[in-house]
């Protein structure tokens, strides 16, 4: 409803934004490359065009070396890019203009089995290792204990999207927040212990042979890698999909180098490289394309429905659950040790962004262990490793954010009407005194174009 009537103060109607009145502003817009490719910010008509993303992003992900590789990637209090840039909560939007990524005329799904999570970490640098010309549109990582849970609780939840669909996935979560709500005994997780019980009768989430080689190793990579211009030779020379042995040990495709079979193949053999020199036990390394799309999709699902079957196997086999997101330093491989004195978990998963070193860590307790202490302990673990805690979910009410980023979010925020609350700011009023109106000077900021957000691509 506020949104409305803003919409309707500001002459907009409601649900759209009328072209024609975007007509004057609209006529220069800043790629995702900068002014390089569209004049300088000089020429760019309108009020207070800008980013509305950090486009520095691309190239200091792939940064892995020197300074930079010391840092995380992307975390909740980071302060750079522009300022609607990780605002937690609610955000004043006035109108988006997106410009979108171009749309792939292949996308090749590798599934990367790898025997340790020095051959995963492997794999990421190799991703990242042409720069943001050459990164593919998702790596994700999970252990085999997430794969595990998926399987184990998580059926239900996969077979509901792939034959219904995400639309109705709103109400069904909205369903069991309200069962979860009724004043009756074991009510509270009830939908999720129903889930757990029934998981076995229902259809395993992966393909076979994905099933098998997922429960081989302890490590697995999930690469979408896309190429934008059509290569008939890369068709030619493409690596077979049906046996994952001839997917690991294909040919370059006619040679090395960016530009050869295009930038999914080029990918390949970048991964191969970079995993070629592992010896030993533990260490294999096994690269299979998944070519039918309903079978990557199956694969990209289970990865989605990792956090969720967490969850149905807590209530499940009656555990405590504790989730978080952190982000390491790019140059990190190594996972964070368990702090010394903390309980030992029952169960413990990681997956997560893996191109951006961005985990999510989920850990099952018995009951009677205090959780949030625990989760304190793991939170000074990763950031004494150089990580930030959260990473990805936001501080919400429980995490104190840094004076840097509060002060950001007063930049933005005034009068601490949006979010109070959030990351250690006040839990209401203003941050200053009594509530202000649009006309105080306490508002100044928040009314100018410097703080509406426009958006020039997305």
């Amino acid at each position: 409803p506020e949104a409305a009537a803003a919409a309707a103060a500001a002459g907009m109607p409601p649900s759209r934004v009328d072209s024609k009145a975007l007509n004057g502003w609209q006529s220069k817009v800043v790629p995702s490359g900068g002014a390089d490719k569209a004049g300088s910010a000089d020429e760019v008509k309108g009020p207070s065009r800008r980013s509305a993303y950090d486009a520095t992003y691309a190239s200091r992900v792939c940064a892995l070396t020197g300074p930079e590789g010391n840092e995380c990637a992307r975390f909740n209090a980071d302060t750079r890019g522009p300022p609607p840039n990780r605002a937690e909560g609610k955000v004043l939007v006035l109108a988006t203009v997106h410009e979108t990524f171009p749309v792939p005329v292949r996308t090749r799904t590798l599934w990367v089995s790898c025997g340790s999570l020095e051959a995963a970490a492997r794999v990421r640098r190799a991703c990242l290792a042409q720069g943001p010309e050459g990164l593919p549109k998702s790596v994700e990582y999970m252990d085999s204990e997430t794969v595990q849970t998926v399987d184990r609780a998580g059926r239900g939840l996969v077979a509901m999207i792939r034959y219904l669909g995400m639309a109705p996935m709103g109400q069904i979560w909205d369903f069991r927040k309200r069962v979860d709500s009724l004043p009756l005994p074991y009510a509270k997780g009830l939908l999720d212990r129903i889930a757990y019980w029934v998981n076995p009768l229902l259809p395993p989430c992966l393909p076979p042979a994905l099933a098998a080689l997922a429960a081989k190793r302890g490590h697995n990579v999930l690469v979408d890698a896309c190429d934008f211009e059509p290569d008939p030779s890369a068709e030619k020379a493409a690596p077979s999909p049906s046996d994952p042995k001839d997917s690991s040990s294909s040919s370059d495709g006619g040679g090395s180098g960016g530009g050869s079979g295009g930038l999914s193949l080029d990918l390949l053999r970048r991964i191969r490289q970079a995993t070629e020199g592992l010896t030993g036990e533990g260490h294999e390394v096994e690269v299979v394309e998944v070519a039918d799309p309903e079978d990557a999709a199956r694969c990209h699902l289970v990865r989605f429905a990792a956090a969720p079957a967490f969850t149905t196997r807590c209530w499940g086999e009656g555990a405590q659950g504790l989730s978080l997101d952190y982000a390491l330093p790019k140059c990190r491989d190594r996972a964070p040790a368990l702090p010394d004195g903390l309980p030992r978990p029952l169960a413990r998963l990681r997956y997560g962004h893996h191109g951006c070193n961005v985990v999510h860590e989920d850990l099952a307790f018995s009951p009677g262990v205090d959780v949030h202490a625990a989760k304190m302990q793991i939170k000074a673990a990763v950031e004494s490793a150089g990580g930030k805690l959260p990473a990805e979910h936001g501080h919400g009410t429980e995490y104190q954010a840094p004076p840097e980023t509060q002060e950001r979010w007063r930049q933005m925020d005034p009068t601490n009407a949006l979010n109070p609350g959030v990351g250690g700011t006040p839990s209401g009023g203003t941050t200053t005194g009594p509530a202000a109106s649009p006309t105080d000077p306490a508002c100044e900021n928040l009314y100018t174009p410097r703080n509406l957000l426009y958006v020039d691509a997305a």
